[in-house]
C-alpha cells in the first residue's frame, strides 16, 4: 500500500471533490466578471482548433457538467486513477543544458541569417520586409 489514506488530513476523494468545486466556483467567478474575456478565449480557440464541427466550443459550453460529474466519483475511481500513475512503469531523464551546444547553434543562426541576409541582398530584404507588413495586415480581424 502507498499510503493513500494515512498521511492525508482529508481522504483524496474529498481532496479533489473540494478542489474540483474551487476550479467551478473559479470559472464562474470568472465568467461573471469578465464575460467578454473568457467567451472570447473560447471563441478564439474553437476557431483555431474547433474546426468544422465547433468542438471546442461545445466543450466549452459543458464543462460544468463534466466537471459536477467528476466531482460526484467516488474515491476508487480516485485511487484507481493515482494507482495507475503510481505503479506504471517510469523513466526520468535528467539533462544539463550544454552552453558549448547553445552557443555554436546561436552562431550557426547567425550565420544563416547573414548569409540569407547577403544573398537577398538590399532589394530582396526591402520585399521581405513589404510581404510581411502585407501578411500582418491581412491578418487583421476586424471587431464587431
Amino acid at each position: 500500500s502507498s499510503g493513500i489514506n494515512a498521511e492525508w488530513p482529508l481522504r483524496p476523494g474529498t481532496r479533489l471533490r473540494n478542489q474540483i468545486k474551487n476550479t467551478i466556483c473559479n470559472f464562474s467567478d470568472k465568467l461573471e466578471n469578465d464575460p467578454s474575456e473568457v467567451l472570447a478565449s473560447a471563441v478564439i480557440l474553437d476557431h483555431l482548433y474547433g474546426g468544422q464541427n465547433n468542438s471546442n466550443l461545445q466543450s466549452f459550453s459543458s464543462i460544468f457538467g463534466f466537471l459536477d460529474s467528476l466531482r460526484q466519483k467516488d474515491e476508487g475511481f480516485w485511487k484507481d486513477i493515482l494507482q495507475y500513475y503510481i505503479q506504471e512503469p517510469n523513466i526520468t531523464i535528467n539533462c544539463i543544458p550544454s552552453i558549448q551546444c547553445m552557443t555554436e547553434l546561436e552562431n550557426a543562426e547567425k550565420q544563416r541569417i547573414a548569409e540569407q541576409q547577403k544573398r537577398l541582398g538590399d532589394v530582396g530584404m526591402a520585399n521581405c520586409k513589404k510581404e510581411k507588413s502585407t501578411d500582418c495586415d491581412s491578418a487583421l480581424i476586424p471587431l464587431l
